[in-house]
């Protein structure tokens, strides 16, 4: 299975730009007391999502949200992780964890999730390592098994065992978008099956190397530098999308034209991203 993360799940962009009765971001408005999990999905490449999730740490906590799952660690790192979230120390192994596997997305990815595992320590939120090991992921694609689907499920499981646990425990999970979407064979899908109260949000804006549809149309209606939020119908794969300012000065045209340009995604890198 490959999955095209720019598809929009709408006819077209005129379709999509009456959804965008946009409003103020209010993660407030998103969730309510009953929600269990709330998964942010990006694009990776992306850096002002990894901020968005930085400066909004305090108001998940306001909100009753007592953890953070990252895809960006593999949960056979957790141990490494909560050293260094309760000393300080092991700095240099994360750091390396980091640019070993998310930090080639971007010049500032490592340095953008030490900020937000400093700021989540500080206030209070405990870090999940969510992803599956890589070992485990290469095993099941080695033996013929739809790997990214095991690999959904994995995190699933992980995001399930934090709020188990104890039942005031609550989680706001950071993955790539393709995971929050309502497909039966996603990490939302898959929580939603087990009954779990999960609200699923793409992000869209930043520096994109090619636009999404809502992208396009949010620069149609003259809010391409504007953060807002937007709700869906039921027949979308995400309940919201969050739209963060777009980079000033990149036409649509520059887009479309790297978007001929772009060589496919690997088919592990699809999966494991």
């Amino acid at each position: 299975m490959t999955h095209d993360y720019e598809v929009s799940p709408f006819s077209s962009i005129d379709n999509l730009c009456d959804y965008l009765k946009r409003k103020p971001v209010d993660y407030g408005s998103i969730v309510d007391p009953s929600t269990q999990v709330l998964a942010l999905g990006e694009v990776h490449t992306r850096e002002i999502t990894k901020q968005e999730i930085i400066d909004n740490l305090k108001r998940f906590k306001e909100l009753g949200f007592t953890h953070l799952g990252l895809e960006a660690f593999r949960s056979d790192f957790q141990t490494e992780l909560d050293e260094y979230q309760e000393t300080g120390e092991n700095e240099e192994a994360v750091v390396e964890d980091i640019q070993n596997s998310f930090g080639k997305y971007s010049p500032n990815t490592t340095m953008l999730y030490l900020q937000m595992l400093d700021q989540a320590k500080q206030i209070g939120i405990k870090t999940v390592a969510i992803n599956m090991p890589r070992p485990m992921y290469e095993s099941n694609q080695g033996h013929g098994l739809d790997a990214g689907s095991l690999r959904d499920q994995w995190m699933a499981e992980m995001v399930q065992r934090v709020i188990e646990d104890k039942n005031e425990r609550k989680i706001v999970t950071f993955t790539g978008q393709y995971h929050v979407e309502s497909s039966p064979r996603t990490m939302v899908g898959n929580l939603a099956q087990h009954g779990v109260k999960i609200v699923g949000v793409d992000f869209a804006g930043g520096a994109p190397s090619k636009r999404k549809a809502c992208e396009i149309a949010a620069s149609k209606i003259g809010a391409s530098n504007e953060r807002f939020m937007v709700k869906f119908n039921a027949n979308a794969p995400y309940d919201w999308i969050i739209h963060l300012p777009q980079v000033e000065g990149e036409t649509e045209i520059e887009v479309l034209m790297g978007m001929l340009s772009q060589q496919p995604i690997p088919l592990m890198n699809r999966f494991y991203v």
